[in-house]
């Protein structure tokens, strides 16, 4: 008898999930026989006028929804548990391939280490990308619905989200040149010439969160002068052997919030497309008998 019980609960559960997701690959032998005979026995409640058919008809129909959202909801998961503030917003333009694109960068001088937060021209839909570089693991925000999904680590490193491999030279370092007025640098190496210029006035925060939008961006890594760390970057261009712009970043505006822009991680509904459908259901098998036996 318990194993006959424990088939029916299966069954039931890869029904559910083929209902709520749609996804018809994912069905085993056995769920497509018991969807077949779900569909006959739905077919033969039309036919009859018997009000017990009818109502185990509906019944099961209740169940199955009751089910599809329980499984949705196990899909999902909190990106964390604490609460994190942004006090600053800087605005920066890349330009590359003839395209100019503006992004939006949050950043709080205090909380160096907060997840990375930022937005890529689309301001009206109130999407975001968020970075946890400790963890590895970036994912898209909407902040107006709280709701958001994890990127898939591969697709993430190719994208180059995750970040690239950027980094401050030494001071003793000759690679970079620096010009007669000490803010304007350049450098050659192989085929490539980059120069950057540099902020008159020294401010270590906003020099780090220059560096940490740059290490952001789909480029190759950047190796910056050990001044870079104290005056922030203001722009820089990168050129071909024959003088051809590669890519160009600049800094446009740096503003401090009236209202900081405040995360509390655990409000935030994230979907979580690397777990497994069958991982999910058996997680839920697990859950209802767990509960059953407290019952």
């Amino acid at each position: 008898m318990k194993r006959v019980r424990i088939k029916r609960v299966l069954a039931s559960i890869c029904t559910g999930v083929l209902a709520a997701t749609g996804i018809a690959q994912e069905a085993t032998k056995d769920s497509i026989q018991n969807a077949t005979v779900l569909e006959r026995m739905a077919a033969d409640s039309l036919n009859s006028d018997s009000v017990s058919v009818d109502s185990a008809r509906m019944a099961r129909m209740a169940y199955q929804a009751e089910l599809s959202r329980e499984i949705s909801a196990m899909s999902r998961s909190q990106l964390g548990s604490e609460t994190f503030t942004w006090t600053h917003v800087a605005t920066f333009e890349l330009k590359r391939a003839g395209q100019v694109q503006t992004q939006l960068f949050w950043y709080n001088p205090k909380a160096p280490s907060n997840p990375l937060v930022w937005q890529m021209g689309d301001v009206e839909s109130g999407a975001v990308f968020y970075l946890d570089a400790e963890a590895g693991r970036a994912a898209t925000l909407h902040l107006n619905s709280l709701r958001g999904s994890y990127i898939p680590a591969r697709i993430a490193s190719q994208a180059g989200i995750t970040g690239n491999q950027s980094e401050f030279l030494s001071k003793k370092s000759t690679t970079w040149k620096a010009g007669n007025s000490g803010t304007s640098w350049s450098m050659h190496e192989d085929a490539f010439q980059s120069t950057i210029e540099l902020s008159e006035e020294k401010d270590p925060a906003r020099a780090q969160a220059v560096f940490d939008w740059m290490r952001l961006q789909p480029i190759e890594g950047i190796q910056l002068p050990f001044e870079a760390q104290k005056r922030p970057v203001l722009s820089m261009n990168r050129a071909d052997a024959s003088g051809n712009a590669l890519y160009e970043l600049r800094w446009v505006e740096w503003v401090e919030l009236e209202e900081p822009l405040v995360i509390d991680a655990s409000q935030l509904s994230i979907t979580d497309p690397e777990r497994d459908l069958h991982t999910i259901a058996r997680e839920w098998a697990e859950e209802k008998k767990a509960k059953e036996a407290s019952e």
